[in-house]
């Protein structure tokens, strides 16, 4: 969604598509607000909702995480799955401005049902050559580690290699590279 899509008074939200976990006893989604107050007259920027609902056996969809803040551009919310033993549900809270996409990933531990959200910044990026790297939030550990990839860049054509997948911990806002042999040394 864009802030652009928003007219002076109105309030659009999209949701996302549920996911299940442990055979459909807990279900998740996440929905984005655009709002824009009745008389404000710019396009450039909106206040921006985004909201991580959660459903356990009762079946009844409870908020969990709620995070706002004033947008620019484009904005928006994704699951992105389970961690492999099923304790651990992650989303992101993105927004996006020219080629660069920021993440917020959310991890809701299943367990305690408690949510964390920490923005990424150049926590990554700030270890790797300036190749104008981008990152992709693809998963969630045991652990409740954020799952980082970094691709080969896309607008350097050499010297550029993919960085492989890193670990963002929540709590401590650090980083480590994940040990792969698809990793480079």
């Amino acid at each position: 969604m864009e802030c652009s899509e928003v007219k002076a008074g109105q309030t659009l939200t999209q949701e996302t598509a549920a996911i299940s976990i442990r055979s459909g006893m807990v279900k998740a989604f996440a929905s984005v607000q655009l709002r824009r107050a009745a008389g404000e007259a710019s396009t450039d920027s909106c206040q921006v909702v985004y909201k991580l609902f959660v459903a356990h056996p009762d079946g009844k969809f409870v908020l969990t995480k709620q995070y706002s803040e004033k947008a620019d551009g484009s904005v928006g919310a994704e699951m992105i799955g389970a961690s492999p033993n099923e304790r651990m549900l992650a989303a992101d809270f993105w927004w996006a401005e020219g080629d660069y996409t920021g993440h917020r990933p959310v991890i809701y531990n299943v367990e305690t049902r408690s949510a964390q959200s920490r923005a990424l910044h150049d926590e990554i990026r700030k270890q790797l050559p300036s190749c104008d790297y981008f990152e992709e939030f693809i998963g969630v550990s045991d652990a409740g580690e954020a799952i980082i990839r970094v691709p080969q860049s896309a607008y350097v054509e050499k010297g550029c290699h993919a960085q492989g997948k890193w670990l963002f911990d929540m709590q401590s806002g650090r980083v480590h590279r994940l040990k792969s042999s698809n990793n480079p040394k």
